[in-house]
Formats: structure tokens, sequence, C-alpha cells
């Protein structure tokens, strides 16, 4: 592993740039659900079926990226996902209607797909064990600020423009970032070849690191896609406050990302997810059980600093237990799982709040967080030797 250069300073900051931009956009979608609803007259279980599908594709290419595009340049990998996401959102932007708005997802979620197979593994590659909990903190830093930009730009534009005109603009920001990341990331000539996803699959830590992720990660995109729905019905948000209630979390995320990272070099990785993940199961619950709107921001705010601090702990885990030469393929089958699961999670989460009540769907996202709980409190599975 490499010392901490100028070089590769530089490439934490792109990847980390590169991390914003990809939360950006898939924060852009959850953000303008409740317009969507509005507009199109549309249930709970149609609204949250628009996020589900951009989940769903961006969960098939994560794994499909490692298996692939092997051996391809990681740095063209990032760039092409940013350029062809910026087209999937041009397109969207000139899009009528519910069905061919859904289609698009699928466009849009499989280039987004492409970034943390290859952005996070070269991460992993460039920096050692030692600081590697507060490299993915930093980098998570950047999915944070970009779920901040996301949901504020959105609210911004859609009280003084229209949120098609918003599409527009972030279409060419996406493109013109891909060809900055092209041209300034330096890449090794050495290309990853590694272990093969069955091999890896057949290991059981590997298998409950994934699992337990995608627990994870399927929650954490099911409160993106509910939390704005549920304000507005619930509390009368207007449309921009609800889009900017999203920002709300991960303001709490560039704290709690940058402290799960220190954490998670200076403490036991496990224990320190441990805590997060049970913080996390017991502030949703919460939500079933409180109605005043400042107990709900309470709320919020311990759920975002639960589950943000887990994705430095988990991205270093996985790391630690990951031959070098494997990393693409398995941040490919970790996120790929966790991205499925976070495409199932919000239909059930429509279905609750259409034959039950809204607030039921916090019940299932903090029994999901306590199984998650569970699964990495299994022995014999989390350890810190790097497996060879």
């Amino acid at each position: 592993m490499r010392p901490m250069t100028v070089e590769n300073k530089g490439t934490l900051l792109m990847c980390t740039l590169a991390h914003a931009v990809n939360h950006t956009q898939i924060l852009i979608i959850a953000a303008l659900l409740p317009m969507f609803k509005e507009i199109y007259g549309l249930s709970y279980l149609m609204t949250e079926a628009i996020i589900a599908v951009y989940l769903l594709f961006y969960a098939l290419l994560n794994p499909l990226t490692g298996v692939l595009f092997q051996g391809a340049s990681k740095k063209l990998l990032v760039a092409m996902g940013k350029a062809v996401s910026g087209g999937a959102l041009g397109v969207m932007a000139m899009v009528q209607g519910y069905v061919p708005l859904v289609a698009t997802q699928a466009l849009f979620g499989s280039a987004g797909g492409m970034y943390h197979p290859a952005g996070t593994s070269l991460l992993a590659e460039r920096y050692g064990r030692e600081i590697r909990g507060r490299v993915m903190g930093v980098h998570g830093f950047g999915s944070s600020l970009g779920m901040i930009l996301g949901p504020l730009l959105v609210a911004f534009f859609i009280s003084s423009f229209d949120y098609r005109f918003a599409l527009k603009v972030f279409a060419g920001v996406s493109v013109l970032f891909g060809l900055v990341f092209y041209y300034t990331v330096k890449e090794d000539g050495q290309r990853e070849k590694g272990p093969d996803i069955g091999s890896m699959l057949r290991k059981r830590r590997f298998r409950v690191v994934v699992a337990a992720f995608g627990l994870r990660e399927s929650v954490f995109w099911g409160i993106k896609a509910f939390l704005p729905l549920y304000a507005v019905a619930v509390y009368n948000f207007s449309l921009p406050s609800a889009a900017a209630l999203l920002a709300f979390l991960p303001v709490v995320g560039l704290l709690a990302n940058l402290l799960g990272g220190f954490l998670a070099d200076k403490y036991d990785r496990v224990q320190v997810t441990r805590v997060a993940v049970m913080l996390t199961a017991v502030s949703l619950g919460g939500f079933y059980f409180v109605t005043g709107e400042g107990a709900f921001y309470l709320l919020v705010g311990l759920t975002a600093l639960g589950i943000y601090m887990t994705l430095p702990t988990f991205d270093s885990i996985l790391a630690d237990i990951t031959p070098e030469d494997g990393y693409v393929k398995a941040y490919g089958a970790m996120y790929g799982v966790g991205f499925f699961l976070g495409a199932l999670i919000p239909l059930g989460l429509g279905l609750l709040s259409d034959y039950v009540e809204p607030r039921a769907s916090f019940l299932l996202l903090s029994g999901v967080m306590l199984l998650c709980y569970a699964v990495i409190s299994m022995r014999k599975v989390f350890v810190h030797t790097r497996e060879k």
C-alpha cells in the first residue's frame, strides 16, 4: 500500500467528489417523489416504484461491473458512469407520463451503479488498513455532501423554476464531471484479475459481511424514499420543505461519516458498527410512537447519526477481509446486494402506507436494522486479520 502522497490525496479528492455527484443524483429522484405523486395522482406504492426501479438497476450493475469489466480501467468506469447518468437525466427532463418516467430510471440506475465497485476500489487499493477507516470516512463525507446538495438544489429549482430545468442542469454537470475525472485521476497500468466471485461467496465471513451491509443499505434507501412522503402526509410539509428535509439527514451524516471512520481506526470496527446499528434501530422504532414535530426532528437526527456512521465501518471491514486484487468484485457484490434490497423495501413501505398506515413503515425499517444487528453479532465471523 502506498503512503499518503500528493497523487493519492488527489485520487481521494476526486473519488470523494465523484461520490458526491453520485448521491446528488440519487437524492434528486427521492426529493422529487412527492411532486411526482401529486402530478400523476399516484398511490404510495406507485410512487415508491419510481425509485425502486432506479435502485434495482443500480443494484444489478454493481456486481456486473466487477464481472464484465474485470481488468478495465477503474477511472474509465467512473467517468463512463457519470457521462451516461448525465444523458439519462437529459432524457428524463423530456419524457411525459408515468410509464416513460419509470422506464428512464433503468438507464439512470444502471449508470449510477458503475461507481461503487470502481471508485471505492481505487481508494481501497491505495491505502493500508491503518488509515483505511479515515479514508473511507472522507469518501463517505462526499456521499453526505451530495445528499445535501441534491435535495436543496431540487427545493430551489422547483420553487424558482421547474424540475425539468433542474434535470437539464444536473445532466450537464454530470457529463462535465465525468470528463474532468477521467483526465485528472492517475491510475496504475496494472489491472485487477483477482479471485472469481464464486470463490469469494464460498467464504462465510464474506457472505455475512455482504448480508449485514445489504440489510443496512436497504434501510438507508428506505428512509430516503419514504421520509419526504411521510413528512408531507403527516406533518403537512410543502413540496420544497419535504425536499429540503432530505438534506437534514446528511448534514448530520457529514459528522457521522468522519466520526465512524475515526472510531473504525481507533477501536474494534465490529463493535462500533453494532452500536451504530442499534442506535439506528431504536430511533426508527421511535417514529411509530411520536407525533410532535420537535421529536420528529430529533429522531431524524439520531437515525442519521447511527446509519451514516456505518458506511465507513462496513467499507473498511470488507477491505480487511478481501484480497487486494479482488476489490472491484467484492464491492460490486456488497453494494449490489445492498441496492437490490434497497429497491425492494420502498415497495414494502408503500404497501404498508396504502393498506395499514404510513407510520407502520418505521416498524419495518426498525425490524430490518435489528436483523442487521443480529447478523453482525455472529461470533467468529468479523475479524481484523486479512484473509489471503
